[in-house]
């Protein structure tokens, strides 16, 4: 079942699905791709049974796989992003589904290693959260398909050091940026960007502010 076909382009927001699910089944969307990158982002709020996403392209050899998303058996806490370069104009994303489920799946369209100004989905108010980050260098904050501003993060963890990086590789004690007990940092934060941190040494609460 096709539902609609529309553009892909810079400065637009195309919203694949946005509502409830029930039985089962599968729905596809097609669009017209006009930039060189997608991201497609998947949020469930409730789901009773099982939720897969994928997206794909066509080539001369016909229909081409270009992202698939794990099989979604419970609610996400935060955004599932996938991203796809290179696509070719002519792309599909397909939902198939069990049981009964909330959900916004979304996609964003980037081009030539800019953004567009695209609000896709996700919480649109401001909310707070804690991160336990360890002396292994993990995600501190995760992507999201939407330019972020105002994003502070604070070391809430006397006894350590929280070391943060844009990559796992920065994130580390050596190159990345040192934050005591109490300090906190304000980011604007590029979509898909991904935010990493590591301790100088066991376990540190870090508490973190996202308005908008």
């Amino acid at each position: 079942m096709i539902l609609r076909t529309a553009i892909v382009a810079e400065g637009q927001t195309i919203s694949i699905y946005r509502g409830p699910l029930t039985g089962s089944g599968t729905v596809s969307y097609s669009a017209v791709c006009q930039t060189d990158t997608i991201l497609t982002s998947v949020y469930v709020t409730a789901i009773t049974g099982t939720l897969k996403v994928k997206v794909f392209t066509f080539s001369q050899e016909g229909e081409l796989e270009i992202t698939d998303f794990a099989l979604i058996s419970a609610i996400t806490p935060d955004l599932v992003i996938k991203q796809a370069s290179a696509t070719l104009s002519n792309i599909r994303v397909e939902v198939t589904y069990t049981g009964d489920c909330e959900v916004d799946i979304a996609m964003k369209g980037i081009s030539g290693g800019s953004t567009g100004s695209m609000q896709i989905i996700g919480p649109t108010s401001g909310s707070t959260s804690t991160v336990t980050i360890t002396n292994t260098p993990g995600i501190l904050i995760a992507a999201s398909p939407n330019d972020r501003k105002g994003l502070i993060f604070k070391n809430w963890t006397a006894s350590s050091t929280l070391y943060v990086g844009f990559t796992l590789l920065t994130a580390t004690s050596t190159d990345g940026w040192p934050m005591v007990y109490g300090e906190s940092l304000a980011v604007d934060v590029e979509a898909g960007q991904v935010i990493y941190g590591v301790s100088a040494s066991g376990s540190i609460d870090v508490r973190v502010l996202s308005v908008g």
